[in-house]
């Protein structure tokens, strides 16, 4: 339990109480993100108590069977709404106050303003879907003389523009989310509701401007609702101010750090992990203790408990990596496409053995065969993991405790998008290749928002290399659409680095170029040792580029390895 959220709870239930007969109150509804969500033992494991987006329609079942989880919110321990309603665990309908948790974390206010941070995301709008859907099907009731409705939302709207150049009215744009925020206010009053309660948005960083005028136009916003309905009370809570009140005089309300965050129960603590990410910033290389790596044959390592030959992490058939693989899962030596040590080890020192025991702990998800996302270009298998599910398998391990990568000493390196460009190579049914490369980016760097999601601040990308002159490849009647794709593929992951890179406050990102690598040291072999680029030699043959058709050796993983190193350097 954090003092934090029991400052938010006390003082909002003192404003409510002035303004509604709070006493009378026995069932609350709340809309909102990861300040508000409660877990369900049937939502979506530390986002929900009311499942996802791939199914928003709420069942009998889930209301008599879901129970809140005790201690499961972004606070570590109990949260604001759970403290006004004294329903910290099991059937909400037990409660003191009965709570209709509908707050998702990483909610935005409408998905077709601001992009889902995840396909799984429940933005506000679509939780007051999910409110009427269950009233109108005579689920749920919230009868109009005992009923609160709570509204806490926009943190990750302000969040997510923070660094957004191409709004010249920045008013205009607000406006545009109040009026989805209080259409969908309206639609629950329109199920009866009369009491309502908001809560503002805190400056979490104190540099964001745009909180100020969001706050505002909400102020505005909650008085023209009041006026309008001549039969509700309201009551907006300013969390905005106490936040600055208790961080200007944090020892007054028992905090002792304020600056730093903790995944512990220290009450001297202001922020607790999950709702500090944002302040975290991304690291030096020399201050990188762990790499988690996404990708494919060019990255993946196999391990004792992987499949062999292309894994460290299981298969497919199970994503759930358990505590078994993380405490006995060892790399094993030259298990790896080059047939010797790859990129990914090379920059980490992490050749065999357990992760943990290597110089920099190395979490490798990355997959033989993987492509960005199955439903896209399909998989050759249904054993290999695609980025986007390499992504969840991370977030699982990490929401179970199993596997941590804080964000102040972490690093994630994302090279996929090879069997994109070879499982496209002869495809003719594509008409306009930038928007099937721009969809297939979409899930590229919603794995990316994933991970950052859980932390990450220090990031690295590898682009596509065009392989138009392998031995796999270089004969084939459709190289040419290949080198093109790669090239338009690689323009458009350029442009995305740069909007991420704009979009996240705090983040340190290297990017570097393999296809230029490649390409400069096919042009010139000799110069870099090589004296075979046409053949493959199955082995590690120093005088090969070509370890298999598709595959370079590790002599060229050992060039890309030190080509990495120098922009790693750069980061800061």
């Amino acid at each position: 339990m954090r003092l934090s959220g029991v400052l938010i709870a006390a003082c909002s239930l003192a404003s409510a109480a002035s303004a509604f007969k709070w006493s009378q109150t026995k069932t609350v509804l709340a809309f909102g993100d990861s300040y508000t969500f409660v877990q369900g033992t049937m939502g979506h494991p530390g986002y929900s108590f009311f499942g996802d987006r791939f199914n928003l329609t709420i069942t009998k079942d889930v209301v008599l069977k879901s129970e809140i989880v005790g201690n499961a919110t972004s606070s570590g321990g109990a949260n604001w709404i759970e403290m006004i309603t004294n329903c910290y665990a099991g059937l909400p309908a037990k409660c003191p106050r009965t709570l209709w948790n509908f707050a998702f974390a990483g909610a935005d206010i409408d998905p077709a303003i601001l992009a889902l941070h995840h396909d799984y995301t429940v933005d506000m709008t679509e939780q007051v879907d999910q409110w009427v859907q269950a009233w109108k099907n005579k689920l749920l009731k919230a009868p109009t003389k005992s009923s609160l409705a709570a509204f806490f939302i926009g943190i990750n709207d302000t969040g997510d523009t923070s660094g957004w150049k191409n709004i010249t009215d920045w008013t205009a744009f607000w406006n545009t989310e109040m009026d989805s925020y209080f259409k969908a206010v309206g639609r629950v009053y329109d199920t009866g509701l009369r009491s309502f309660l908001f809560l503002n948005v805190p400056d979490r960083t104190g540099s964001n401007p745009q909180i100020a005028t969001f706050n505002s136009l909400l102020a505005q916003r909650v008085d023209a609702f009041k006026a309008s309905k001549k039969d509700v009370s309201t009551v907006l809570f300013d969390t905005s101010k106490l936040f600055v009140d208790v961080l200007a005089n944090a020892t007054a309300y028992g905090f002792t750090n304020t600056t730093g965050y903790c995944r512990c129960t220290d009450p001297g603590y202001f922020w607790y992990i999950l709702t500090a990410i944002a302040l975290a910033e991304g690291a030096k290389w020399s201050e990188i203790k762990t790499v988690l790596a996404f990708g494919d044959s060019y990255t993946s390592v196999g391990g004792t408990t992987g499949l062999l030959g292309y894994s460290f992490f299981g298969d497919g058939r199970n994503l759930t990596i358990t505590a078994e693989e993380v405490q006995k899962g060892e790399f094993i030596a030259n298990q790896t496409s080059s047939g010797g040590s790859n990129w990914i080890q090379m920059i980490t020192g992490c050749y065999e053995g357990h992760p943990s025991d290597c110089p920099r702990i190395l979490w490798d998800f990355a997959w033989a065969g993987a492509t960005i996302d199955a439903n896209i270009v399909p998989l050759e298998s249904e054993v290999i993991i695609p980025l986007t599910d390499q992504a969840v398998q991370w977030a699982q391990a990490r929401n179970d405790n199993l596997l941590e990568a804080p964000g102040s000493s972490s690093l994630a390196a994302f090279f996929i998008g090879i069997n994109d460009m070879l499982g496209t190579t002869s495809w003719k049914n594509v008409t306009d290749w930038d928007a099937f490369w721009n969809k297939a980016l979409d899930s590229y760097f919603k794995a990316v928002d994933q991970v950052y999601d859980t932390g990450l601040r220090s990031f690295l990308f590898l682009n596509v290399p065009n392989l138009s002159r392998s031995p796999g490849l270089v004969d084939n009647p459709d190289v040419a659409n290949h080198a093109t794709q790669v090239k338009t593929f690689n323009s458009l992951l350029e442009q995305r680095i740069k909007c991420f890179k704009a979009s996240k406050y705090g983040v340190s990102v290297a990017s570097f170029d393999i296809d230029k690598l490649m390409n400069g040291v096919l042009d010139n072999p000799g110069g870099f040792g090589f004296t075979n680029t046409t053949g493959f030699c199955g082995r590690t043959d120093p005088g090969y580029f070509w370890r298999d058709p598709y595959h370079p050796t590790e002599g060229v993983h050992r060039l890309v390895a030190n080509g990495i190193l120098s922009e790693l350097e750069k980061l800061e």
